[in-house]
Order: structure tokens, then sequence, then C-alpha cells
């Protein structure tokens, strides 16, 4: 099995890699934090002809409520499997310690295990131990109902140890006495029990919030904490690290751990934060959905590299808004790049009534990043100027006249995705796994010879059905240009689709098609068909960039020219039984690139109740946020009463969930999706597709999910 492995800091041969305690940072700790796979060998042993030897492999898992405490578990998990299995598991133990501080000068520790023994139970004995496996103290449990243990006879024992304050940390083992008066030790069966508790925390409050900066805690917020304690013991400590953690449903913190160096004895520590430094706060988001008023629990975990730690619970209030934040989408004005910002108007009493522009900045430093300016239209003044693009939570963004900039996609340019939308025929997808870049490849695609800036995002609208035997009907869409080669078009003939230009999200007209047909492969005809054959997709479809013609005189006689291209298109079915349902689309999903050409103008308002009341149109509005992580807020409004329905699709037209199905009144609604399927398991990355379904009515959008 090889040599046994041998610990680089304590030169002693280790049952474990890694065996140090990544909680205080000491010890043999693996150089670089991720996830390790290895096999322990156990060293050298030898084996005569016909002997056994048993070799037992377990997997052991600790899941806490952050990766820090999920550590101690593991290791608490460790201990007991060990402990079990040299029983073979005919007795089993688990232990808790819990320390209350009644005063300066006396300190209660209670202890519970919980006991399986098939062998009988004759004794139970907490034996607590310092780092240095001195015994410290011996406690006998009972399980009579009267010292701390629950009912009596339900196999829970206890017992409360009253003592003085002891400022180094203690471990638990547990020693069970069974039925035939043999001993079983439980060794670490409770970890960093500590009998002191004089660090004070000082201060702990909310320095930071990323909507409007009220140092309150508002239902969807993003809130940054920081905090101050103070050493009142009478040594100094090496390191003293700290972190937080909470069981609140509604409470998402980031996982860190923040550390101080050299604490000396009855040193203050106050944390001075800075928002450009991320060692010098705590973040959490709170969910939308948390009610006002509500009390959010924490504990703040101090910690040392001598196995001590002390548990400090701390709480903080929801509050409501003074005023909810309305989101305006400033409206895009020139230009023709798929940008996009968002303000949020945070405080209407500060709202002046003016009239304002953002333009893009091509270059905001020697990086070239783009960036953007905030005008002042109605004054002639420039408020931003070549400002960065807020970042995730928007703390970089300064509130201006009762609003802020919160969000803006200012895009490089490129094909972002290429997908087929199915409609509810119940057929298998047709045209299915389109891709590009070696993404999907049982379709293919070829960038044309236009010019990154004139591309467009494009709908290939199919308005046949198209199955194994061809298409389906007189073709329905419009007509495009038949080639047996390049050079010249043989016709110019009815085709089952029809392909559409999309600026900024609208239909602005068709644009021409030309397809090419390889006799050597399948017999010319005068239709676009594709087949399921491994040759179909020998049927090349050309999407050129010019405006439809409907005469059919655009290109006779004319070459097909690579410069006029957008994209060059091989098809084919997916297998025999698919098939292309009237109304199947596939989108190329182009995104324009972000110019100083582009222009966006809004005027922040106050949003009126009654408005948002009585929507006059149905409509599904874009997510937020998106992309997003691992939920996002879905908004709709509805103008009359009916059945409506709000699915979630995948990128192959398949329904992941149906969030909404219900007979509605009037009015606007809010879903939340929490990135699950309809059996409750978490869907992976990738765009995602809601619709909006009522009695002949659909809005589609887009959702981008990241984990």
């Amino acid at each position: 099995m090889g040599d046994p492995t041998v610990d680089p800091v304590t030169g002693h041969i280790s049952p474990f890699m890694n065996s140090g305690d990544p909680l205080t940072n000491s010890g043999w700790l693996d150089s670089y934090c991720g996830d390790v796979d290895f096999m322990q060998g156990s060293g050298t042993f030898s084996m005569a002809p016909l002997d056994t030897q048993r070799v037992i492999y377990a997997v052991i898992i600790g899941h806490d409520t952050d990766r820090l405490s999920s550590i101690v578990d593991l290791r608490r998990n460790t201990h007991f499997v060990r402990s079990s299995f040299l029983t073979e598991f005919a007795v089993k133990v688990t232990a808790n310690a819990e320390t209350i501080y009644t005063s300066d000068t006396q300190t209660e520790l209670i202890i519970n295990s919980s006991v399986s023994s098939d062998l009988g139970i004759s004794a139970v004995q907490a034996e607590l131990y310092n780092y240095n496996d001195s015994l410290i103290q011996i406690l006998d449990l009972y399980d009579d109902g009267m010292h701390f243990d629950g009912a009596a006879n339900d196999n829970v024992f206890g017992n409360i140890w009253q003592t003085q304050p002891i400022d180094e940390p203690l471990y638990l083992n547990i020693k069970l006495t069974d039925g035939n008066l043999t001993d079983h030790h439980f060794n670490h069966a409770a970890d960093k029990i500590l009998l002191s508790n004089k660090i004070e925390i000082t201060s702990f409050r909310i320095v930071d919030d990323n909507i409007n900066n009220n140092l309150k805690m508002n239902p969807g917020e993003n809130v940054r904490l920081n905090f101050g304690f103070a050493n009142n013991y009478t040594f100094d400590f090496e390191r003293i690290n700290v972190f937080i953690k909470t069981n609140d449903p509604f409470v998402q913190i980031e996982p860190k751990l923040i550390y101080f160096e050299n604490v000396y004895s009855t040193a203050r520590i106050d944390l001075n934060y800075d928002s450009n430094i991320d060692s010098t706060f705590l973040a959490m988001d709170i969910s939308p959905a948390i009610t006002d008023t509500h009390t959010i629990q924490f504990d703040l975990i101090v910690n040392d590299n001598q196995y001590r730690e002390w548990n400090n619970k701390v709480s903080l209030q929801i509050e409501p808004f003074d005023y909810v934040p309305n989101e305006i989408i400033p409206t895009h004005i020139a230009g023709k790049s798929d940008a996009s910002f968002c303000v949020l108007v945070i405080d209407p009493s500060a709202l002046i009534g003016h009239s304002y522009t953002i333009t893009v900045s091509d270059s905001i430093n020697e990086d070239r990043e783009k960036g953007f300016n905030l005008i002042d239209q109605t004054m002639g003044n420039t408020i931003l100027f070549n400002h960065p693009v807020p970042d995730k939570f928007a703390y970089n963004m300064p509130i201006t006249d009762g609003f802020k900039i919160i969000k803006a996609v200012l895009p490089e340019g490129g094909l972002q995705d290429v997908f087929y939308e199915n409609i509810e025929g119940g057929n298998p997808t047709g045209f299915m796994g389109i891709g590009f870049g070696g993404k999907y490849f049982n379709g293919g695609i070829v960038l044309g010879g236009v010019p990154i800036q004139d591309f467009v995002k494009i709908e290939l609208e199919f308005t046949n059905r198209i199955d194994s035997s061809g298409v389906v009907g007189n073709p329905a869409g419009q007509g495009a240009f038949r080639y047996e080669t390049t050079t010249s078009p043989t016709g110019f003939f009815p085709c089952p689709f029809n392909v559409w230009k999309i600026i900024h999200g609208e239909r602005e007209g068709r644009l021409n098609a030309c397809f090419q047909e390889v006799a050597f492969f399948k017999n010319i005809n005068d239709t676009w068909d594709p087949d399921a054959s491994s040759h179909g997709g020998m049927e090349t479809l050309y999407i050129m960039s010019t405006d439809y013609d409907e005469s059919g005189q655009l290109y006779q006689n004319k070459s097909i020219d690579v410069k006029e291209t957008f994209y060059k298109i091989y098809l084919r079915l997916e297998s025999e039984s698919s098939v292309v349902d009237a109304g199947d689309k596939m989108i190329f999903d182009w995104e324009y690139p972000a110019t100083n050409e582009d222009v966006f103008s809004f005027i922040p308002t106050k949003v009126k109740q009654e408005n948002i009341d009585k929507p006059t149109s149905f409509a599904l509005y874009q997510n937020y946020p998106n992309p997003f992580n691992p939920t996002t807020t879905i908004r709709f409004s509805v103008d009359k009463a009916a059945l409506v329905r709000l699915k979630i699709y995948n990128i192959m037209g398949q329904e992941v969930i149906e969030l909404f199905n219900k007979e509605t009144n009037p009015g606007n609604y809010t879903i939340r999706w929490d990135g699950k399927s309809k059996v409750g398991q978490p869907v992976s990355s990738g765009i995602y597709f809601a619709k909006l379904i009522s009695i002949g009515q659909i809005q589609t959008i887009k959702l981008l999910l990241i984990r």
C-alpha cells in the first residue's frame, strides 16, 4: 500500500493527508483550497498465504450552515464512525456540549449524549480534556429526567458541570460501559469547548446597503455589515478569525472569513469600512419575500488558532421602505446596439422633473473598458463623465437627483446563441441541436462576410409542417432564390419559412434568403426541404443582409455574394420522427456592440399607484435579475379576466416547470422562480424561456441562469 503519510509540519506519521485545521489556519494545510480526490495509503504490511485482511473504505459527509462549520461537523462524524465501527455498529453515540456564562466567576457546561447500544448500557461518562490531552474533568451522565437529559429512559444521558471560567479550550470524550462491563470510547464527541468568554463584541452595524443607502435592512437589499471587538483576556492572540452565519431562510450570507493577526491583550479592534476592500465588511442578500419588521438572528463566530471559539448571538431588524423603489428602463433613442440601462427611483421627494440622457463611452481607461455619461438634458450639464458601469450591486453608483443607475449592459457584440423554439405541438423538436462554434453540431452554421457592426438578430419562422417526407402542403412563407451552384439562381420559389430582422426586440421587416441544392445527394426540386437523412443538410440555406424583395428580381443573374451573407446554414431533422410545426422558430441571437452613437433618454418620476393597479395590456416583463442565480422575479400584467399560464422552457423547447395556471382578474402579478424543475431539481446553467399564455395571446422572454 506504500509508505505511511508523514506530516511535513510536525514530522510525525499522520493518518490523514492535509491534517491541519483550516479553521485556525494551523498545521498541515493544502496549498490550494479546492476539491481534492485522493486515496490514503495505510503503509506497508505483509500477508502469508491464505491470510486475509479487511480494508474498510468509508465516505463521510459533514454539512453545516457554512463551509468552515462543515469541517467541524465532518471531524465529529469521522470520530463517531470510527468508534462505532469498532463495535460493528452495535454501539452508537452522539454528543453535544453547551456553555452558559452565568457570571464572571462561574460557568455552566451542559452535556447531552444520545446513546444506542445493542449490548446494553451500564454507565455513561463524559471526559473533558484540554488540547495537551490532560484530563480536566470526569462527569457521570444520567438518563433519569433530572440531569438536563430530557425525559427519563429516552436514551439521552446528561449532566451539568458548574465551574469557574477556564481560558483554555477543551474537547469531550464519551465513555460507555455496556451490559457486559466492556468500555467503549468515543473520542472528540464534541470539540472546541470554551468555558470563558472574554472576547467582547463592541459593535455590530450596517455600514452600507445597495438600494437606498439608508443604512437599514430593507427587503430585497444586499447589505454590508462590520463589527468591533475587544480582547479582555490577559494574553495575546496570534490570530483571530471572524465569520457570520444564520439559519434564517430569507438570508443568504456571502461566505467570508475576516482575520486579524497579533491581537494583543486588552486591544480593541474596529473594522473600518472601505467599499473597495472586501476584507472590511461582511455581506448578505435579503430576500424580497421577507416580511417587514422581521428579526434576523445571527451567530457571529470568533475563533483563534488554538481551538478557542466564541459564539456571539446578534440580531438585526428588517424595516419597510419609506418608498418602494421604482425601476425605469431608459428609452433607446439613438444607435442600434443591444445596450441597455436600468434606473432606480429611490427618493421621489428629491426628483426635480428634469430630462436626462445616457451616452456610451467607448473607452474610459487604458484598458479600453466601456463606460457611460449621465447628462442633465434640461440644464445641459454632465453629471457623471466616463463613469464605470455599475458593479453587481451598484455600490459604485451615486444617488443623483433622487435616482441612481443600477444596471448597464454594454455588449462587445457577437453571436450570443442559436436556439430552436418549439411550439406546443406534441412532436419531437425538428431542427434540434443547432449551434455555433462547435457548441452543438447536428446542424451547422458559418458566418457570412457582413461586417460585425451590420449584423442583427434573426428570427427564422416556419410557416409549414416539415417531417421526414418533406414540406407538408404548399409553402406558405416568403420566396427564396434557388441555386444549383453559387454562380446564378435557377428560380425564385416560395419557401416554408419567413426570415425576420429583429431590432430592439421588434420585427423590422424580412430579409432575403437563398438556398443551394446538391444533385449528387438528392433530387433537385423547387422547395427547400432538408430531411432526416445523413446528407439532408446538404441543402444549404443562406440568410442575406438585404431587405426582402418580393418581386424576386434582386438576385436574378447574380451569384451569391459572401459580403451580403449573414449566415450560411446546414440543417437536417434530428430523426425520422422529428417534426417542424408551423409556428416553430429558429433564433439567431446576435448582440450588437455598444458604441458612442447610443443615446438613452428618461425622465424619472414617481409611479402613480392607480396606474399600476389598472394595467392596459397583456404583457410579460423582463425578469430581474437577469442573468440570475439562484432565483429571479418575473412580472406580468393581465388586462382582462382569463385563464393565464406562465411556463418555463429549456433551449430545446421542453417544458421545465409551470409557475402559474389559474383564472386571473386584471392586475399586475409577480412570480419568483427558484431555478428548479417541476420535480424540484435544480436545473443547469443556460438559456431558458418564460412564456405567458392566455386566450389568443402569447408573450415570451429569455432568461439566463448562471450557476
